[in-house]
């Protein structure tokens, strides 16, 4: 099957447009790392492995957003990636890369302080610190601000 054209579609995504006309979104670094250009022949053991690649790249970047708004546990973030449509291998790939890049630790998880103003914590996510408006915002404003 060869390339025909590499479109690009976001600031780090492409999509390939292969010769039987379909369409196959990737990122620009597996395009990089597969030497992947219009005119190339791709056999399909190459095509699925290029699918598996970018199934866990994308894995990687929406577990990476949801990281960005607070910490996860593994299970959590595993759980979540799953129900967003993320097939199995590609969510337990994203986990284990987050994990091994120290974005996920599920030992130091437990000690993340929550502060809350909620009544009830329908969601079961918050370890029962509760405090008033007034003393979390002070609080708050008082963290140090780590960009890691």
């Amino acid at each position: 099957m060869m390339i025909q054209t590499l479109r690009p579609s976001g600031q780090e995504h492409v999509t390939l447009v292969l010769e039987d006309g379909r369409e196959i979104p990737t990122t620009l670094g597996l395009v990089t790392e597969l030497r992947l250009f219009a005119g190339k022949q791709l056999e399909e053991a190459q095509l699925r492995l290029l699918q598996e690649k970018t199934a866990a790249a994308f894995a990687r970047e929406r577990a990476l957003g949801l990281l960005s708004y607070r910490p996860h546990s593994e299970k959590e973030l595993r759980d979540k990636l799953l129900r967003k449509g993320t097939a199995p291998a590609a969510a337990d790939a994203a986990v284990e890369w987050l994990r091994d890049h120290a974005y996920l630790d599920d030992a130091g998880y437990a000690h993340v302080p929550i502060i809350t103003n909620d009544d009830v914590d329908y969601h079961n996510l918050h370890p029962g610190f509760k405090r008033s408006v007034a003393s979390a915002a002070r609080v708050a404003m008082t963290l140090p601000m780590i960009d890691a």
